[in-house]
Order: structure tokens, then sequence, then C-alpha cells
């Protein structure tokens, strides 16, 4: 079951040193990106994440126009967003800096007599929805003058969009998993109140692992200033593939406010615990860097129920723990709440063996999803160029590999395209 939109092309017109032009699509699938170090990999990692989200808030430093294309169930949608940063001359006069923010939205929804065709668009006057042959609709809004999260900007216009298109694209978006540690120390600052003291309800902002949050509600009230949880799938995964006998989450008071009906609690200082079959106990900050990332991709991943965006993902990981990551892009993490299949993945990396283990099956599909990076100079400028692989070259790739002397990553190699 997929569920969320999927990111099938991202247009740059203007981005950075990105070329101008550069159109690249991905397929629903995983999706590599190979390329030299400083050809961009990262920078097309973080903006397709941003483009994939609806967040351009992400972008905010950076004047961009870009268009994006979603697939959603049942139709898809073409947004348009234009970013232009303020001059020098103009900020003096104008207090936002003469910056603004433009968006414009098409989209076609629904099946059979339920099909519907929207257009949407904010400018500097107003935002105006057209479905269908109906009349447009108007509505009075200040000018944006910094870009920001369209998929929160639209649930805001709710009354004005079908409820369907809204229900696409809410909520969270996807975000770059990073390279190192980063998401291992994120990880470690997960923080949630809970109303009402023990026992009660838990608030939250952003996404949480479905499976600890279920794991959180079934536990009884107690004075203890600690809460400890066996199941929670990110935890029990990384348990079976590091080869640990047992793993816990911990969690610890770490503030109290109000009093008695109004009280609430704040849990943090997230911790890992497993225990070796001989009974002797590992903490998480006791982990190796390869470890710590596993446990870190395996939350991630549990987090990200409709994409995953991993800059160097197998960095530190023995090739078993490649295998198992990819059957998570694919399949979900064992026992995850609610159990999510087919995300769609868009991975970097200079490792052959995470090269290696990715299948393709004709040469179509091979152009679809790998994206080739690489730096260029026109006009005595040096451009980062983002391209899929080319149809000549797939189809060269593809016949190496029926007859199946050579991996994946010795054909891209021998054909010069990594």
């Amino acid at each position: 079951m997929r569920i969320g939109p999927t990111l099938r092309r991202l247009t740059v017109s203007h981005y950075r040193h990105v070329a101008p032009g550069t159109v690249v699509t991905l397929g629903a699938g995983t999706n590599l990106l190979l390329g030299r170090n400083g050809t961009g990999k990262t920078t097309l990692l973080e903006l397709a994440a941003a483009a994939h989200a609806l967040d351009f808030g992400r972008l905010q430093g950076d004047s961009f126009d870009l268009e994006v294309e979603l697939g959603i169930p049942g139709g898809a949608v073409v947004v348009r967003a234009v970013h232009t940063l303020s001059s020098t001359s103009s900020q003096a006069a104008d207090p936002a800096g003469g910056a603004s923010f433009t968006w414009q939205l098409s989209a076609t929804f629904g099946d059979g007599a339920d099909r519907s065709q929207l257009v949407a668009s904010q400018d500097t006057q107003a935002i105006r929805v057209t479905i269908e042959d109906q009349p447009p609709t108007e509505l009075a809004a200040a000018a944006l003058s910094t870009p920001v999260h369209l998929g929160f900007h639209l649930a805001r216009l709710a009354r004005l969009l079908p409820p369907p298109l809204v229900h696409a694209l809410a909520g969270f978006g996807p975000t770059r998993f990073d390279e190192a540690l980063a998401g291992y120390h994120q990880l470690k600052q997960f923080r949630v109140v809970q109303v009402g003291g023990s026992g009660g309800a838990y608030r939250h902002s952003g996404v949480l692992p479905g499976s600890m949050l279920t794991a959180m509600d079934a536990v009884p009230p107690s004075d203890e200033r600690s809460v400890r949880l066996e199941a929670v799938a990110f935890a029990q995964c990384a348990r079976d593939l590091m080869g640990f006998s047992r793993a816990e989450v911990r969690l610890r008071e770490t503030g109290v406010r109000g009093t008695n009906g109004e009280r609430e609690r704040e849990l943090g200082d997230l911790q890992c615990f497993f225990e070796r079959a001989d009974g002797t106990g590992v903490e998480d900050d006791q982990l190796s860097f390869g470890q710590k990332r596993l446990l870190a991709f395996l939350y991630y991943a549990e987090c990200s129920p409709t994409a995953l965006y991993a800059d160097e993902l197998v960095n530190g990981f023995h090739h078993d723990w490649i295998a198992a990551c990819l059957q998570v892009i694919s399949d979900g993490v064992p026992g995850e709440l609610p159990a999510q299949l087919e995300r769609q993945a868009v991975l970097t990396s200079q490792n052959p063996l995470l090269v290696d283990a990715l299948g393709f099956v004709s040469a179509d599909d091979a152009s679809q999803r790998i994206i080739l990076c690489r730096a260029e100079e026109r006009d005595g400028r040096e451009w980062m160029v983002w391209e899929n692989l080319a149809p000549h070259n797939a189809a060269s790739f593809w016949r190496s590999k029926e007859v199946g002397l050579q991996s994946v990553s010795e054909i891209l190699l021998a054909h010069g395209l990594w």
C-alpha cells in the first residue's frame, strides 16, 4: 500500500549553480544519484526532498524557479514555485526587501465521474482557485515575501479546495538522512509532552514512530519518572540486525508543568538499551559508528511513511545490513504501525555494494531510476548538471547486464557512467 504523493519530476529553471533547464524524473521505487564528489548529489537530494514535501520554506535562503510534479492517488499535481530575493537597492525602500514568493498549482484527481481539474495560485494580491468550469474563487491575501510549506499553506485554505487534494498534500514530508551521525543526534533529542501527567494523552510535534506511540499509550499510570518500552519496531529491528537478545527504549521525565488535571510532563533523553545473550547490557552511546547509523536509519524509516532521502546510506554498514536496509525501504520496518509498503526512495552512494544491491528490470527502468551528476563549464561558468541515464546508455547498460558477467557497478564504470 502506498500512501502520500510520489515525486515524479523536478524541473529547475533557476537554483544556485544548477544548470538552467535541468529536468530529472524519478521512479516510484528506489532511485540512485551517482557522480563524483562536488557535483551536487547532496544538493539534489535536499532539493528533491523539499520539493517532494512542497516545503519551499527549506529553501528560503536562495532564489529559485522550480516546477514539481507529484503523483497522488488517482491523479497528479504540478506546482511551480518562484522565489525572488531582493536587491540591495530595494531593501532600503521596502521593509520586506523586495523579496517575493509566488506559486501556481494545477491538479487532476478523482476517478470516473468524480474526476476533477483544479488550478490554484497566489501572487502579490490574492489567492485564486478554479475548479473545472466553476466560477473562480478569489481570496484576498497578503503577498508572500518568503517561501512557505505549501502543504500546510493549502491546509489553511481547506474551505477553497476539495478534501481529497488537501489530504493528499497535507502533513509532514520527507527530510534528508545525512551521511554521518546527525540522524542519531536528532534521535537523542526526542521530546514528547504527556497531558494530564502519567497515564494522559501525548502531544508532540513532528512525526514519531507509530509503534512507539502505541507502546507509550499502553503504559499504565505510575509515579515512575521514567518510561520503558519494549514493543518498539525500530529498536527491535536494530536488535535483530546487531545480534542482541533484547532491546528496550527508555524515556526520562525531563520537566513537569501545572498541577492536578492541568499537569503536563515532558519526556525526553531517549535511550536505547540492548542486552547481549550473556546478559550484559549495551547503551546506545556505546555502539559503534555503524551501529549508531543503523539505529538512526531504522528510526528515520519508521518516521518516513511516504519517502526516504538518504545520503551515503551505507556508510559504516556491513553488506548484510545494506541488504536489510533496502528490504526496509521496500517493505517497511518489521512491526511498524501502521504497516507501510512501497516507499519511494532516493539514495546517493559512492559504495559499489549499494549500487550492486539495487535491482533493475529493464533499460527503461534504469533510465528512470538512475540520475547522473557532473560538473560542466558553459559560457565561462561551471554548472552542476543533473540528468537521467540517457536512453542509449541505458540500452547499452541493460545489454551488458543481461550477459551477466559484470555487476551493476562494474558495468557503470566500464561505460564511463560513474
